[in-house]
């Protein structure tokens, strides 16, 4: 009973933890240190730059399967995916980043233009966190997630930490940035254990392949993702 116990309660820290991390991407504020206009603001900041990580969250269903049945963890694969999910999301949050006063006052209203600087502030956060995200389905593939776990708990406290520390000082823009710290900090963590468990070099995750864009075309011609589209 005592052996079962040391094996089952890390599983269990960690599905707390993983279901903290994924309330957490949506719920990141400065609630208990700002005002109700703030928040407001940060808000609808917040919620125009996290819906890109429903793209990695999507690519998890699809690529934890093919992990957990591979002997080597389809270590290319999940390259494959990073980077191509870093453009896939980069590209929108790029297009947020420089039309975001227009869209902001379209989709919600004039009186919420100041969360144009902190939309700027939190792409790039949200852009690291979505391509970096894809390393929890190689980590819960292979049945290590407790990179995950301490991943989101580190994270979680400097991000608490530097909200604290910013924003009396710079404002909201102190909140944006204790975001980013917090998922620059979270997917340090997670590439850091991708690398050391896979055997992959950091430099060969983000090299660009003519062959990572054959999934995107054969989707958009029509085609059902085939095993043989990885070299």
């Amino acid at each position: 009973m005592f052996e079962r116990n040391v094996i089952l309660w890390p599983k269990i820290l960690h599905r707390a933890n993983w279901q903290y991390g994924q309330f957490s991407d949506w719920n990141t504020n400065p609630c208990f240190f700002a005002t109700r206009d703030e928040i407001g603001l940060f808000a609808v900041a917040l919620q125009l730059t996290i819906t890109a990580v429903t793209i990695p969250d999507a690519l998890a269903m699809v690529l934890m399967p093919r992990v957990a049945v591979d002997k080597a963890g389809k270590r290319e694969l999940i390259t494959q995916s990073v980077r191509i999910v870093t453009v896939i999301c980069g590209v929108p949050l790029l297009l947020l980043v420089i039309f975001a006063k227009p869209i902001i006052n379209v989709v919600f209203s004039p009186v919420f233009l100041p969360a144009a600087t902190l939309v700027r502030i939190l792409a790039v956060g949200v852009v690291v966190r979505c391509a970096c995200k894809v390393f929890e389905s190689y980590l819960l593939g292979i049945d290590r997630p407790g990179v995950i776990s301490l991943g989101t708990g580190i994270g979680t406290f400097v991000n608490i930490i530097c909200l604290w520390l910013l924003l009396p000082v710079v404002g909201l823009s102190g909140a944006a940035f204790a975001v980013v710290a917090g998922y620059l900090t979270n997917s340090a963590i997670l590439t850091y254990g991708f690398v050391r468990i896979s055997g992959i070099h950091l430099n060969q995750i983000w090299v660009f392949k003519v062959s990572d864009w054959n999934p995107l075309k054969n989707a958009i011609f029509g085609k059902w993702f085939r095993q043989d589209l990885i070299d």
